[in-house]
């Protein structure tokens, strides 16, 4: 919450970062949004999947705590609407296709800015971060795999702590480190 927190500031300070590529042209998102990944745990077999925080100006760090946590609930629920829907579009495509509609949904979606939700597909998915965190897996240093379909103009890993010595005043002490 506190790294999405302190990326969403960074964008709003610099709005310049908070940009989509359509075409040959970029154009200022209307809102700060950050999609966070979540590795979802179900009957024996696991799935990558996330939640986006709209909207997260002048939102303080207890609200996204809180909006986080139900987002997270929703989706192990199998409850998100969003998710189900993509899903549910997911399953009706044969696999040989799902590369060539994917293109074709991007060129509706990011090229001529028509939004899809009548059919199933939320607008704008992944919005303007992506956060994964890999440090729970006792990762410590990854590379983030770019994805040209999510159009974030930031995509970042946060990995595991890691223990540091450090000299303060003639004395060690340990501190842990990002």
């Amino acid at each position: 919450h506190y790294v999405a927190l302190i990326v969403a500031n960074c964008l709003d300070t610099y709005p310049q970062l908070n940009h989509v590529l359509r075409g040959r042209n970029l154009y200022r998102r209307a809102t700060t949004d950050v999609f966070i990944t979540t590795l979802l745990k179900k009957k024996g077999s696991l799935d990558l999947s996330g939640f986006v925080l709209k909207n997260m100006t002048g939102k303080g760090l207890p609200e996204l705590a809180a909006e986080s946590k139900h987002l997270t609930e929703v989706l192990k629920d199998g409850t998100d609407k969003g998710m189900q829907q993509v899903q549910q579009v997911a399953m009706r495509v044969p696999g040989w296709i799902f590369g060539p509609l994917m293109r074709i949904q991007m060129f509706f979606q990011y090229t001529l800015n028509l939004s899809l939700e009548a059919m199933g597909i939320p607008d704008d998915r992944f919005g303007s971060v992506m956060i994964s965190n890999f440090g729970p897996l006792g990762i410590e240093n990854a590379l983030v795999p770019l994805s040209p379909y999510c159009r974030c103009p930031v995509i970042m890993g946060i990995g595991a702590p890691k223990k540091k010595a450090v000299v303060i005043n003639r004395s060690e002490e340990h501190t842990s480190e990002l």
